[in-house]
């Protein structure tokens, strides 16, 4: 009971540290807004039907580019932790293009794939998938040595390795990599859609400030949060079911 105590503490001094700067300063109220601003504005976008629909187009743009990045970094992790010769082609120029900011790939999205679906798809993609390749490696290469040699001693074939060793013992990486993956591809959906969009949270939330609406700005990282924590909360339930613990010890 004290401990959950202290963890509201911190959450009720922000809001009321927040309120009194927002009701306090005209100055600042035209760009902060009080909480019960952003409770109406976040209220009259639901009932309006338009937060649902931003939300539902936001969803369908971050779990699509987050499912491409995960089909395709999950197995180059590993592929490149357990092969030496794949790492040491590939991995240089990964390591280039790993440090490019999120931003700096949306010129690139809209020229290859124009201001629709695909670009955006591209954005949450490329932003999700150095985080689950990053955490695939690590899985994969942290195998026990002693382990695989034991296993060559039942058979050769580097199928039944991979199939049966590696796969295996790399899933928690994997599963690791996909949560942080998800959560990124949630954060990159909203700057894909800051560019070339007509609908989603972040081409609200961007529409909003462009026509000065602080509270509905609030509303929309409201939206944000609860969204994020959202995903994150059913991810860890479906690994928590009786199918994800058999799976993952």
């Amino acid at each position: 009971m004290q401990r959950f105590s202290l963890g509201l503490l911190f959450p009720i001094v922000v809001v009321a540290a927040w309120w009194f700067v927002g009701a306090s300063s005209p100055a600042a109220h035209g760009v902060i807004s009080t909480p019960a601003e952003v409770v109406i504005a976040f209220v009259r976008s639901a009932a309006s039907g338009m937060l649902w629909l931003d939300v539902g187009v936001s969803l369908l743009r971050a779990l699509g580019g987050w499912a491409a990045a995960l089909v395709l970094a999950a197995p180059l992790g590993i592929a490149m932790a357990r092969i030496p010769t794949l790492r040491r082609v590939i991995g240089p120029v990964l390591n280039v293009l790993r440090p490019i900011s999120p931003v700096a790939w949306i010129p690139v999205a809209i020229l290859w794939f124009g201001i629709g679906y695909g670009s955006k798809i591209f954005i949450v993609g490329i932003i999700s998938f150095f985080v689950i390749l990053v955490n695939a490696f690590h899985a994969a290469s942290s195998i026990d040595p002693l382990l695989l040699k034991a296993v060559t001693t039942f058979t050769s074939s580097r199928l039944r390795t991979a199939l049966h060793v590696v796969l295996p013992a790399s899933l928690r990486g994997v599963i690791n990599g996909a949560q942080f993956g998800l959560a990124s591809a949630w954060g990159g959906v909203i700057i894909a859609e800051y560019t070339g969009a007509n609908s989603g949270v972040g081409y609200r939330m961007l529409n909003a400030a462009n026509l000065f609406l602080p509270a509905q700005v609030m509303a929309n990282m409201v939206t944000v949060a609860i969204i994020g924590y959202l995903l994150n909360a059913v991810f860890k339930g479906l690994i928590n079911t009786r199918v994800g613990r058999k799976y993952l010890g």
